[in-house]
């Protein structure tokens, strides 16, 4: 959810027919509303499905933007576009104030679903330092969208029922009220994005890996393949990192001997036994990352029984009983397709065979995570409210714990705040996977 304060909001709907271009995918171009962007890169083909079919918005505008009784509503070509024809097109525009005398709304109103990276970018990955408030539904964490509105969001704490109970209650009354001295709910987020985006981070590594192994004359072995050694950029694209321990592959014997060298929770068994390194050992290593990533606990718990210390053992134990989806993160337990997760785990599953003749190749994994991500899309699109309105902001288990319980998922809230941020972490400096996706285990 996002609040912010406000006094009145105007309502405009904004119908869209493309009747000019001569192909799909032709036209694009972004629509500005009293110079606040309303739509990024509009495609009307894969909104509305084909040519010369009708799509429509709305948009929500808070009053105080509205200078000398004005709404300036802009259409623009893409500067940059390396594809489409410099072209924009408005075929009709619907106002309405919507707010009464008395400065509040007589029913509902609806608002705008954020992506998790918009909520990601504003708090700088939901940085501690951002924090301003703690309570019963989980942190409150203030941050700047893209167009420079402060907001506070309010994250979920996944174990609190009471805080569940506490936040659908907050939603049923801010959505009945608004007033310029009462916080305003103007969006929320649902994290069903969240494994969209860590299959994307997968999909990246693995295609570096895959790189390392065949993009060279002679293949390079990474031998230390663990997510913090996969670093993220300011847009979140994965870029593999530390190749102190690589070797280059042999070209005629098909291992390379050497001592054995690597990370404990990752380290190739069979590379341990025979001290012979291959590109399968690299394989197995990231079966054991995309296990952390599924479950959001470290690879090393000493203080769990024996059974439950090593992440790759235990993930393999769930799997063989079929029950791998007892141990998924609570954070994406619920959002995550079945499809999508078969998929996932089967991958994870082949990449930690025992020998390294039985495991994939790192193509085969790239080929399985990406088809992963396609289902997993597939699912969140049919899951998608078919509400379309958009919102223009106007205010400027722990080291020790089991991990074999489900949890519900947890809902992302956002709201204006005038709380000063003195955090001094930079966005756009690449930072390591595992903290990034916080995985120090829930």
């Amino acid at each position: 959810m996002v609040y912010e304060t406000a006094d009145r909001m105007m309502s405009e709907a904004m119908h869209f027919c493309d009747i000019v271009s001569n192909a799909k995918n032709e036209l694009y171009f972004s629509v500005y509303i009293n110079g606040l962007m309303g739509i990024s890169r509009l495609d009307l083909t894969e909104k509305a499905g084909d040519l010369a079919t009708a799509y429509y918005t709305d948009f929500v505008l808070n009053a105080s933007f509205i200078m000398n009784d004005l709404i300036m509503v802009q259409v623009g070509p893409i500067a940059d576009s390396d594809s489409g024809k410099p072209n924009a097109i408005l075929n009709g525009l619907e106002v309405m104030k919507m707010s009464n005398i008395t400065d509040s709304f007589d029913g509902y109103i609806r608002w705008m679903l954020f992506t998790l990276n918009e909520l990601q970018n504003a708090t700088q990955n939901f940085n501690e330092k951002t924090v301003i408030g703690v309570g019963g539904f989980g942190k409150v964490f203030v941050g700047t969208l893209e167009d420079c509105t402060k907001v506070a969001i309010k994250r979920g704490n996944h174990g609190s029922e009471q805080g569940i109970n506490e936040f659908e209650t907050e939603i049923a009354m801010l959505s009945k009220l608004r007033h310029r001295h009462l916080v305003s709910l103007i969006g929320f987020c649902d994290e069903d994005l969240e494994m969209i985006l860590r299959l994307e981070i997968c999909i990246g590594a693995a295609r570096g890996l895959h790189y390392l192994h065949t993009g060279a004359t002679q293949g390079i072995i990474h031998r230390d393949v663990k997510t913090t050694n996969i670093l993220l950029d300011e847009n979140f694209v994965a870029k593999v990192s530390d190749f102190g321990l690589s070797k280059a592959a042999a070209m005629d014997q098909g291992h390379v001997s050497t001592a054995v060298k690597g990370s404990f929770g990752y380290l190739d068994p069979e590379y341990f036994r025979r001290q012979q390194l291959t590109e399968k050992s690299d394989v197995y290593s990231f079966g054991v990352v995309l296990f952390e990533v599924l479950c959001a606990r470290p690879v090393i718990c000493s203080g769990l029984p024996r059974d439950q210390a090593c992440l790759a053992d235990w993930a393999m134990q769930w799997y063989k009983k079929g029950m791998v989806d007892q141990i998924v993160d609570p954070k994406i337990a619920r959002t995550i397709c079945q499809g999508s997760l078969k998929k996932f785990t089967e991958a994870a599953e082949k990449c930690l065979a025992e020998y390294g003749v039985d495991r994939p190749s790192m193509g085969d994994v790239l080929w399985n995570s990406e088809y992963s991500l396609q289902l997993q899309e597939a699912s969140s699109q049919i899951d998608q409210s078919e509400d379309k309105t958009n919102f223009i902001g106007l205010e400027t288990g722990n080291e020790t714990g089991e991990y074999n319980s489900p949890a519900g998922r947890a809902e992302t809230t956002a709201g204006a705040a005038d709380e000063s941020d003195d955090s001094n972490v930079t966005l756009g400096s690449q930072v390591p996977f595992s903290d990034a996706a916080n995985m120090q285990g829930r």
